[in-house]
């Protein structure tokens, strides 16, 4: 969404000699604007998968391929959506095997006796490194499965 943004609000390019290009088309519906600025993870998520796929597919259409050429792009295109995928699966479940961790080492720093103090600065850091955190309670990638999925499937 931030790098729409910056897209819109850059200066107009200068030195055109004849018709000046459209640039922003006729910008986004109003139900996909509130999907995007919406409360809800998982419906922003899925209004950039549908996005995604919705410039695929144009994009796709643009180049104008045979049969073939397109089912050999869709086909690379799954393989990258594939291997996203996997990389998101293995986030989250990094994140949940640290959070096994951390739930263990906090219990038996207890059980030696480490004040609750200490032992919230101890595990926050362990907290705190995990990557999968940012990804926590993702069904799947907006990009990748933006890539594969398609309006009107």
């Amino acid at each position: 969404y931030q790098a729409l943004q910056v897209y819109e609000s850059r200066p107009e390019l200068t030195g055109y000699k004849l018709e000046r290009p459209k640039h922003f088309g006729k910008g986004l519906k109003k139900n996909e604007r509130g999907q995007l600025l919406g409360q809800n993870p998982d419906e922003r998520r899925k209004a950039i998968r549908a996005l995604v796929s919705k410039y695929i597919e144009q994009r796709i259409k643009s180049h104008k391929l045979d049969k073939l050429e397109e089912k050999e792009m869709r086909a690379e295109l799954k393989k990258m959506s594939d291997k996203g995928t996997k990389l998101l699966k293995t986030y989250l479940e990094d994140w949940e095997k640290k959070q096994k961790t951390i739930e263990t080492t906090a219990k038996a720093l207890k059980a030696a006796g480490v004040s609750e103090r200490n032992i919230t600065y101890a595990v926050q850091g362990l907290k705190q490194s995990a990557l999968g955190r940012h990804y926590e309670g993702w069904e799947f990638c907006p990009s990748c499965s933006g890539a594969t999925w398609h309006v009107g499937d």
